[in-house]
């Protein structure tokens, strides 16, 4: 599998080191009052790009169903820099791994971003049909 590893620059910035305010709903999604997106609180099964982005598409989830896949500007919102291992705040999203997961920002026709929530944040290209990354479904924003 061919891969692209791009650090981010942003982790020096002080502000992004903080955790983003999250307000858990009771109905399975999480709220970024900073961001003003809605998060599925759990991850789906992993899958390839497609199916991930069609499982997100076809959710429906605390009576709303315009859930899509997240772009990694929105993935990397809700890391926390302050953790040292996962960096998903597990008090809002249980099931957070330090794993990776798809995102729908496009690096070419056949690679699409990930965002990585383990000690070693990072972001590169996945091919398209690999079948191993996890997605979390986001609604909503500013």
């Amino acid at each position: 599998m061919k891969k692209y590893t791009l650090w981010m620059l942003f982790l020096i910035v002080s502000a992004s080191i903080l955790a983003a305010p999250f307000t858990e709903n009771g109905n399975g999604t999480v709220t970024d009052s900073a961001t003003g997106l809605v998060w599925q609180q759990s991850n789906s099964v992993q899958n390839n790009w497609e199916k991930s982005l069609n499982y997100c598409e076809a959710l429906t989830l605390s009576g709303q169903s315009d859930w899509r896949m997240p772009n990694r500007n929105e993935l990397q919102s809700i890391m926390d820099f302050s953790k040292s291992d996962i960096t998903i705040d597990t008090n809002y999203f249980p099931s957070g791994q330090s794993d990776t997961y798809w995102s729908s920002t496009t690096e070419t026709t056949s690679y699409r971003f990930v965002v990585n929530f383990g000690r070693y944040y990072f972001i590169t290209g996945y091919e398209t049909s690999s079948p191993d990354i996890a997605v979390r479904c986001v609604r909503g924003g500013q």
